[in-house]
């Protein structure tokens, strides 16, 4: 890990990462839902919070942060952890390269 909630005038960043081979950069967005009880639903996933609004700002706050560490060069993707807390033991799902 680089870095986590990174703080840029526009939003914050949760976390930033060297991919596995290490050439490029990936900006992870966390979201977490909380639901005992209650066996998941589509509408209340962590991956429905992030909506074409929420697209927009992580590209834009990824190119910022790529601008000021001089990264325009690498390769940057931004993945998405969907974790869903419940009665049992989490369920963490890994979305890579979820927002373009």
């Amino acid at each position: 890990m680089i870095a986590r909630n990174v703080r840029l005038a526009q939003g914050e960043i949760d976390l930033v990462c060297l991919d596995p081979q290490r050439r490029g950069i990936v900006v992870v967005e966390v979201r977490t839902r909380h639901d005992p009880g209650r066996p998941p639903r589509a509408y209340d996933s962590p991956e429905s919070s992030v909506g074409p609004d929420k697209r927009r700002k992580l590209l834009s706050l990824t190119r910022s942060l790529a601008r000021a560490n001089g990264w325009e060069g690498r390769p940057v993707r931004i993945d998405l952890v969907a974790v869903v807390l419940g009665d049992d033991r989490p369920v963490i799902r890994h979305h890579i390269d979820a927002v373009r």
